[in-house]
Protein backbone atom coordinates (compact mmCIF):
# COMPACT_ATOMS: atom_id res chain seq x y z
CA UNK A 1 0.00 0.00 0.00
CA UNK A 2 1.58 3.87 -0.94
CA UNK A 3 0.44 6.66 1.04
CA UNK A 4 -1.43 9.10 -0.45
CA UNK A 5 -1.82 12.73 0.11
CA UNK A 6 -5.50 13.33 0.53
CA UNK A 7 -7.46 16.32 2.13
CA UNK A 8 -9.92 16.39 4.56
CA UNK A 9 -12.69 19.57 5.07
CA UNK A 10 -14.63 19.38 8.36
CA UNK A 11 -18.21 20.08 7.81
CA UNK A 12 -18.71 22.86 10.56
CA UNK A 13 -22.14 24.06 10.03
CA UNK A 14 -25.39 23.18 8.69
CA UNK A 15 -27.82 26.22 7.54
CA UNK A 16 -31.39 26.33 6.70
CA UNK A 17 -32.42 29.44 4.01
CA UNK A 18 -35.83 29.53 2.75
CA UNK A 19 -35.85 25.98 2.85
CA UNK A 20 -32.41 25.26 1.59
CA UNK A 21 -29.89 23.23 3.31
CA UNK A 22 -26.69 24.97 2.98
CA UNK A 23 -23.50 22.74 4.55
CA UNK A 24 -20.59 24.53 5.84
CA UNK A 25 -16.71 23.45 5.66
CA UNK A 26 -13.73 24.64 7.37
CA UNK A 27 -10.29 25.33 5.43
CA UNK A 28 -9.12 21.35 3.97
CA UNK A 29 -6.07 20.11 5.47
CA UNK A 30 -4.19 17.26 4.27
CA UNK A 31 -3.06 14.22 5.37
CA UNK A 32 -1.22 11.19 4.05
CA UNK A 33 -3.36 7.84 4.69
CA UNK A 34 -3.16 4.51 2.94
CA UNK A 35 -6.53 4.67 0.37
CA UNK A 36 -7.84 1.51 -0.52
CA UNK A 37 -10.20 1.57 -3.52
CA UNK A 38 -13.52 -0.81 -3.22
CA UNK A 39 -15.77 -1.65 -5.49
CA UNK A 40 -19.33 -0.40 -4.34
CA UNK A 41 -22.34 -1.41 -6.60
CA UNK A 42 -25.69 0.17 -5.86
CA UNK A 43 -28.90 -1.65 -5.71
CA UNK A 44 -30.24 0.64 -9.09
CA UNK A 45 -27.19 -1.48 -11.36
CA UNK A 46 -30.00 -3.45 -13.12
CA UNK A 47 -31.31 -0.98 -14.40
CA UNK A 48 -28.09 1.51 -15.75
CA UNK A 49 -27.23 3.15 -12.28
CA UNK A 50 -23.51 2.84 -12.62
CA UNK A 51 -21.01 1.49 -10.04
CA UNK A 52 -20.14 4.14 -7.31
CA UNK A 53 -16.69 4.40 -6.61
CA UNK A 54 -15.62 4.16 -2.78
CA UNK A 55 -12.00 4.31 -0.81
CA UNK A 56 -11.64 3.23 2.76
CA UNK A 57 -8.93 4.27 4.52
CA UNK A 58 -7.36 2.41 7.86
CA UNK A 59 -5.50 5.33 10.15
CA UNK A 60 -4.39 5.24 14.13
CA UNK A 61 -6.53 6.42 16.86
CA UNK A 62 -4.45 9.41 17.59
CA UNK A 63 -7.54 10.51 14.94
CA UNK A 64 -10.00 9.76 16.96
CA UNK A 65 -12.82 12.61 16.56
CA UNK A 66 -11.52 14.56 14.29
CA UNK A 67 -13.48 13.01 10.85
CA UNK A 68 -17.25 12.42 10.62
CA UNK A 69 -19.84 11.51 8.50
CA UNK A 70 -20.69 14.26 5.70
CA UNK A 71 -17.19 15.66 5.73
CA UNK A 72 -15.64 16.19 2.34
CA UNK A 73 -12.61 14.41 0.55
CA UNK A 74 -10.68 15.35 -2.19
CA UNK A 75 -8.99 11.79 -4.05
CA UNK A 76 -7.73 11.22 -7.52
CA UNK A 77 -5.73 14.03 -7.66
CA UNK A 78 -8.40 16.37 -6.62
CA UNK A 79 -7.34 19.21 -4.53
CA UNK A 80 -8.39 22.56 -2.73
CA UNK A 81 -6.21 25.10 -4.65
CA UNK A 82 -8.12 27.89 -6.05
CA UNK A 83 -11.36 27.37 -4.19
CA UNK A 84 -13.22 30.36 -3.68
CA UNK A 85 -15.73 28.17 -1.44
CA UNK A 86 -14.45 25.49 1.12
CA UNK A 87 -14.79 22.04 0.12
CA UNK A 88 -15.87 22.66 -3.35
CA UNK A 89 -13.23 20.76 -5.31
CA UNK A 90 -13.82 17.74 -3.34
CA UNK A 91 -14.86 15.13 -5.02
CA UNK A 92 -16.22 12.55 -2.40
CA UNK A 93 -17.58 12.42 1.28
CA UNK A 94 -17.32 10.41 4.53
CA UNK A 95 -19.83 8.17 4.29
CA UNK A 96 -18.69 6.07 7.54
CA UNK A 97 -16.37 6.16 10.30
CA UNK A 98 -15.68 2.99 12.17
CA UNK A 99 -13.49 2.50 15.31
CA UNK A 100 -12.26 -0.97 15.60
CA UNK A 101 -9.61 -1.53 18.69
CA UNK A 102 -6.68 0.83 18.04
CA UNK A 103 -7.94 1.75 14.42
CA UNK A 104 -10.24 3.79 12.66
CA UNK A 105 -11.27 3.52 9.24
CA UNK A 106 -13.11 5.89 7.02
CA UNK A 107 -15.10 5.09 4.00
CA UNK A 108 -15.09 7.55 1.24
CA UNK A 109 -17.88 7.58 -0.93
CA UNK A 110 -17.78 9.21 -4.92
CA UNK A 111 -19.99 12.64 -4.58
CA UNK A 112 -22.87 12.61 -7.53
Amino acid sequence: MIKKTIYISNLINIKNINGSEIREYDVPKPYSFNCIQQEGKSSLEQYGTKISKKYRAIIPNIYMGMFHEGDKVYLEGANPTDESINGANANYYIDNVNVISNKIILYFTRLQ
